[in-house]
């Protein structure tokens, strides 16, 4: 449990009023300088604030339980429908993988991939060095000379 002196917890209130009146003395329409006077604090908002953490703590802990019970039933669902169904996943290559969905993304980019400007050059399934590497064949190149395949 954190406790908080209460002269810190003043400390703490008097400097956040200064936040308060630098921002409305920065952008209130209507600004009107003023002063801390640690008086104007009523006595039992400490109390308030306490019955307040208590009722978050109790909320808190509800939610936790929540989490629990859906967690068990869906890894419950999760058993009985490994059981009764079946996933499998599409088969698709490397290459696959590049020409359909990464040198889309690249083109839309504005990435050349025809001509003597070319920004990449695609050709059995590997990245060949254009004159000037970017991006993924840059990254392929780099990868590939390290050693790590």
């Amino acid at each position: 449990e954190r406790s908080v002196s209460p002269a810190d917890a003043l400390l703490s209130l008097r400097g956040l009023f200064e936040f308060i009146q630098w921002i409305d003395y920065c952008y209130g329409k209507a600004y009107e300088e003023r002063g801390f006077d640690e008086n104007e604090i009523p006595k039992s908002a400490a109390k308030a604030g306490e019955s307040i953490l208590r009722a978050k703590d109790a909320e808190i802990e509800a939610l936790r339980k929540k989490i629990e019970e859906m967690s068990a039933a869906f890894t419950q669902a999760k058993e009985e429908h490994r059981q009764t169904r079946s996933f499998v996943p599409a088969d698709c290559s490397e290459f696959e993988t590049r020409r359909r969905f990464i040198d889309v993304d690249l083109k839309l980019l504005g990435w050349k991939f025809d001509g003597a400007d070319a920004d990449v050059q695609v050709g059995h399934g590997r990245c060949a060095r254009a004159e000037r590497p970017r991006g993924l064949c840059a990254f392929r190149q780099r990868w590939s000379a390290a050693g790590s395949h």
